[in-house]
Protein backbone atom coordinates (compact mmCIF):
# COMPACT_ATOMS: atom_id res chain seq x y z
CA UNK A 1 0.00 0.00 0.00
CA UNK A 2 1.33 3.03 -1.00
CA UNK A 3 1.24 6.37 1.10
CA UNK A 4 -1.36 7.77 -1.16
CA UNK A 5 -3.66 5.06 -0.39
CA UNK A 6 -3.23 5.96 3.35
CA UNK A 7 -3.76 9.59 2.56
CA UNK A 8 -6.99 8.20 0.69
CA UNK A 9 -8.42 6.03 3.26
CA UNK A 10 -7.96 8.94 6.20
CA UNK A 11 -10.15 11.24 3.36
CA UNK A 12 -12.37 8.74 3.52
CA UNK A 13 -12.44 8.38 7.36
CA UNK A 14 -13.26 11.93 7.90
CA UNK A 15 -15.88 11.64 5.21
CA UNK A 16 -17.61 9.07 7.05
CA UNK A 17 -17.60 10.69 10.50
CA UNK A 18 -18.91 13.93 9.04
CA UNK A 19 -22.00 12.38 7.22
CA UNK A 20 -22.22 10.50 10.72
CA UNK A 21 -22.37 14.07 12.44
CA UNK A 22 -24.54 15.07 9.43
CA UNK A 23 -27.41 12.53 10.04
CA UNK A 24 -27.20 12.89 13.55
CA UNK A 25 -28.01 16.79 12.74
CA UNK A 26 -30.53 15.93 10.91
CA UNK A 27 -32.23 13.22 13.17
CA UNK A 28 -31.84 16.03 15.82
CA UNK A 29 -33.97 18.56 13.61
CA UNK A 30 -36.49 15.50 13.26
CA UNK A 31 -36.86 15.19 17.21
CA UNK A 32 -36.84 18.85 17.54
CA UNK A 33 -40.02 19.08 14.95
CA UNK A 34 -41.70 16.35 16.15
CA UNK A 35 -41.32 18.04 19.98
CA UNK A 36 -42.86 21.46 18.37
CA UNK A 37 -45.63 19.78 16.78
CA UNK A 38 -46.50 16.48 19.19
CA UNK A 39 -45.16 17.79 22.44
CA UNK A 40 -47.91 18.68 25.10
CA UNK A 41 -45.27 19.73 28.20
CA UNK A 42 -43.57 22.53 28.50
CA UNK A 43 -40.47 20.57 28.69
CA UNK A 44 -41.23 19.49 25.22
CA UNK A 45 -41.68 23.07 23.64
CA UNK A 46 -38.76 24.39 25.40
CA UNK A 47 -36.72 21.54 23.85
CA UNK A 48 -37.47 23.01 20.25
CA UNK A 49 -35.06 25.77 19.39
CA UNK A 50 -31.93 24.54 21.37
CA UNK A 51 -32.17 21.01 19.47
CA UNK A 52 -32.94 22.68 15.94
CA UNK A 53 -30.19 24.86 16.47
CA UNK A 54 -27.75 21.90 17.57
CA UNK A 55 -28.91 20.15 14.71
CA UNK A 56 -28.80 22.55 12.06
CA UNK A 57 -24.96 22.83 13.86
CA UNK A 58 -24.45 19.62 13.36
CA UNK A 59 -26.23 19.11 10.21
CA UNK A 60 -24.31 21.87 8.71
CA UNK A 61 -20.53 21.27 9.81
CA UNK A 62 -20.99 17.35 9.14
CA UNK A 63 -22.08 18.09 5.34
CA UNK A 64 -19.57 20.59 4.94
CA UNK A 65 -16.82 18.24 6.14
CA UNK A 66 -18.25 15.20 4.26
CA UNK A 67 -18.29 17.41 0.71
CA UNK A 68 -15.13 18.62 1.40
CA UNK A 69 -13.47 15.48 2.28
CA UNK A 70 -15.12 14.32 -1.00
CA UNK A 71 -13.61 16.89 -2.82
CA UNK A 72 -9.95 15.86 -1.59
CA UNK A 73 -10.41 11.94 -2.30
CA UNK A 74 -11.09 13.32 -6.27
CA UNK A 75 -8.22 15.26 -5.83
CA UNK A 76 -5.76 12.55 -4.72
CA UNK A 77 -7.72 10.19 -6.60
CA UNK A 78 -6.74 11.62 -9.84
CA UNK A 79 -3.75 13.85 -9.05
CA UNK A 80 -0.55 11.64 -7.84
CA UNK A 81 2.12 14.20 -6.06
CA UNK A 82 5.27 14.21 -8.64
CA UNK A 83 7.70 14.71 -5.31
CA UNK A 84 6.32 12.25 -2.44
CA UNK A 85 8.91 13.38 0.11
CA UNK A 86 7.70 16.97 -0.03
CA UNK A 87 3.92 15.80 -0.19
CA UNK A 88 4.72 13.49 2.85
CA UNK A 89 6.57 16.33 4.79
CA UNK A 90 3.55 18.57 4.11
CA UNK A 91 0.66 16.13 5.67
CA UNK A 92 3.53 15.53 8.48
CA UNK A 93 3.30 19.74 9.41
CA UNK A 94 -0.85 19.34 8.56
CA UNK A 95 -1.67 16.68 11.06
CA UNK A 96 0.93 17.92 13.57
CA UNK A 97 -1.05 21.43 13.20
CA UNK A 98 -4.15 20.09 14.70
CA UNK A 99 -3.35 17.52 16.60
CA UNK A 100 -3.24 20.10 20.03
CA UNK A 101 -6.87 20.77 19.00
CA UNK A 102 -7.80 17.53 20.51
CA UNK A 103 -6.61 18.44 23.89
CA UNK A 104 -8.69 20.98 23.54
CA UNK A 105 -12.06 19.95 22.36
CA UNK A 106 -12.14 17.69 25.30
CA UNK A 107 -11.53 20.34 27.66
CA UNK A 108 -14.37 22.31 25.91
CA UNK A 109 -16.70 19.47 25.81
CA UNK A 110 -15.68 18.87 29.51
CA UNK A 111 -16.77 22.54 30.27
CA UNK A 112 -19.82 22.52 27.94
CA UNK A 113 -20.88 19.23 30.23
CA UNK A 114 -20.34 20.74 33.26
CA UNK A 115 -22.18 24.35 32.95
CA UNK A 116 -25.10 21.99 31.09
CA UNK A 117 -25.29 19.75 34.37
CA UNK A 118 -25.26 22.77 36.96
CA UNK A 119 -27.53 24.53 34.68
CA UNK A 120 -30.36 21.34 34.27
CA UNK A 121 -30.00 20.58 38.02
CA UNK A 122 -29.82 24.13 39.66
CA UNK A 123 -31.75 26.01 37.71
CA UNK A 124 -35.35 25.39 37.70
CA UNK A 125 -36.57 27.07 34.20
CA UNK A 126 -37.80 24.60 31.37
CA UNK A 127 -36.12 26.78 29.01
CA UNK A 128 -32.32 27.17 30.31
CA UNK A 129 -32.86 22.90 31.13
CA UNK A 130 -33.48 22.47 27.70
CA UNK A 131 -30.24 24.53 26.75
CA UNK A 132 -28.36 22.59 28.81
CA UNK A 133 -29.77 19.45 27.50
CA UNK A 134 -28.44 20.49 24.11
CA UNK A 135 -25.53 21.64 25.31
CA UNK A 136 -24.99 17.83 26.54
CA UNK A 137 -25.37 16.27 23.45
CA UNK A 138 -23.14 18.85 21.92
CA UNK A 139 -20.27 18.02 24.16
CA UNK A 140 -21.11 14.70 23.94
CA UNK A 141 -21.30 14.57 19.98
CA UNK A 142 -17.86 16.60 20.13
CA UNK A 143 -16.08 13.67 22.30
CA UNK A 144 -17.73 10.92 19.87
CA UNK A 145 -16.12 12.73 16.64
CA UNK A 146 -12.63 13.84 18.67
CA UNK A 147 -12.28 9.94 19.95
CA UNK A 148 -12.28 8.79 16.65
CA UNK A 149 -10.70 11.60 14.42
CA UNK A 150 -8.23 11.81 16.88
CA UNK A 151 -7.86 7.51 16.81
CA UNK A 152 -7.33 7.82 12.90
CA UNK A 153 -5.00 11.35 12.71
CA UNK A 154 -2.74 9.09 15.60
CA UNK A 155 -2.64 5.71 12.83
CA UNK A 156 -2.28 8.17 10.07
CA UNK A 157 0.46 9.95 11.94
CA UNK A 158 2.40 6.83 12.89
CA UNK A 159 2.41 5.54 8.89
CA UNK A 160 3.66 9.17 7.93
CA UNK A 161 6.42 9.14 10.57
CA UNK A 162 7.29 5.62 8.65
CA UNK A 163 7.77 6.87 5.42
CA UNK A 164 9.50 9.66 6.97
CA UNK A 165 12.27 7.68 7.74
CA UNK A 166 12.53 5.58 4.41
Amino acid sequence: MNFINHTLEWYKGEAFESLISSVFGILLIIVALYSWRMGTTQGAHALVIPLLLIGLLLAGFGGYGYFKNQNAIKHFEQVQPKEMASFIQSEKERVESFQSLYTFTKYLALSLFALAMIIFFFVENRNWQAIAIAFIILGLSGLVIDYFSEERANHYYSIILDYSEN
